[in-house]
């Protein structure tokens, strides 16, 4: 509901708080590490659309106010509690209405075709990778601006250079096998950087073995020019898989790579043939967060 960008410092937490959740989406932990000086903590709606139905410690089970109010949520102390340091743990229960359905492919398995990876480089900041393709965040982080431990959030990219191969890919390993409904691909977002390695002509396949392939959706045609950031949602056929893979037969060249053919993605999210709703999180305006 509320990311937090990587390599952020702890006294620079956007409101001052971390989230996390629980595995079924039923719950979100707001973890208060920065509490305001007064009992009362404002937050801007979930960016993933949630509404909360119920608020309380999760230390003592002491119940906290939640009010939703416009683009504002408020949580209130009681008059008797404080904020306990360095860590208030507040438990909020969402509503059911508005679970979102799973995402398939969260932290799964990937492999690809190729993947320019600088893991481990003294004094290289890097901020591609293929574990960042289906790591929850659908947009990019920046490249922090100072020396810091970390760096930005960019997705996966093949490798560059006039000689890469046609028919790049990148695959999704979940498992068990899952009716495909929707595959949820999420461009580059950076400020001018936006649809920059996007492939123009793709597909979506499946497979049970990782080894027989077959389409789980017609080939997709892309004539969208750069600087167009908005997900795309390819409809599939509802098919059973346990392996997804996009594969990109016709490249981009444009870009920041010398005008060499790429493929890149931010994001990859998969969503269950049974599931009808679910939500697309546009991507952060100059990739800051909100």
């Amino acid at each position: 509901s509320y990311p937090t960008p990587e390599g952020m410092k702890l006294s620079e937490l956007p409101f001052g708080v971390v989230a996390t959740k629980s595995t079924d989406d039923a719950k979100e932990y707001i973890h208060v590490m920065n509490p305001p000086d007064s009992k009362v903590l404002k937050l801007p709606r979930p960016q993933d659309g949630k509404s909360f139905i119920s608020a309380s410690s999760l230390r003592t089970g002491a119940e906290i106010m939640v009010t939703e109010s416009g683009e504002e949520i408020t949580l209130e102390l009681g008059e008797s509690d404080e904020w306990e340091l360095p860590n208030t743990v507040i438990e909020l229960v969402v509503d059911p209405l508005v679970i979102l359905p799973r995402n398939l492919a969260l932290h799964k398995r990937v492999t690809s075709s190729s993947s320019f990876e600088r893991v481990g480089m003294k004094g290289v900041s890097w901020p591609f990778g293929s574990v960042r393709v289906n790591n929850g965040v659908p947009y990019e982080s920046p490249n922090p601006t100072d020396e810091s431990w970390t760096t930005g959030s960019s997705g996966w990219t093949t490798e560059h250079g006039a000689g890469i191969p046609p028919d790049q890919w990148i695959a999704i390993h979940l498992g068990e096998e899952h009716k495909i409904g929707k595959v949820l691909l999420y461009p580059r977002s950076a400020e001018g950087q936006e649809g920059t390695g996007f492939p123009l002509r793709y597909t979506v396949q499946g497979s049970g073995d990782n080894d027989e392939w077959f389409p789980l959706a017609p080939t997709c045609f892309e004539d969208i020019p750069l600087g167009d950031a908005s997900p795309r949602v390819v409809e599939c056929n509802g098919a059973l898989a346990r392996h997804v893979r996009i594969v990109g037969h016709e490249l981009r060249k444009e870009g920041e790579n010398g005008g060499n053919p790429h493929m890149q993605l931010v994001e990859i999210q998969m969503i269950e043939a049974e599931d009808t709703e679910y939500s697309i999180i546009q991507p952060l305006a100059n990739a800051e967060q909100s």
